[in-house]
């Protein structure tokens, strides 16, 4: 596949999407294990909502976007540090894991 020389209409990239997914299985039938959670439709539009709230940020400069990386630390802290390691592990945004070794006898 090559850059196109020229832009495309909005119809016609909406259509090749479409075509890409058409053997794509449908997530919200429940046929599909271990790859997708149907939290609701609710939910999946709060989800939608926030994430279109930071849709064009970059994490990867916290000095612009100082609120990704709020968000970030918040989500490692809750998913990793506490329930697994139990603050043993640092681990830096999601690009960096860097463990300290407690020893175990002091």
């Amino acid at each position: 596949m090559q850059i196109p020389t020229s832009g495309m209409h909005r119809e016609a990239i909406l259509e090749q999407l479409t075509a890409y997914q058409k053997d794509d299985v449908d997530w919200s039938s429940g046929r599909v294990f271990g790859y997708v959670f149907d939290p609701g439709s609710e939910i999946l539009a709060f989800a939608r909502e926030v994430y279109n709230r930071f849709l064009t940020e970059s994490a990867l400069d916290f000095t612009v976007y100082p609120s990704l990386l709020r968000l970030e630390n918040d989500l490692v802290d809750m998913m990793l540090l506490r329930p697994l390691f139990d603050g043993v592990c640092q681990i830096q945004g999601h690009f960096l894991f860097r463990f300290q070794i407690r020893d175990p006898v002091n």
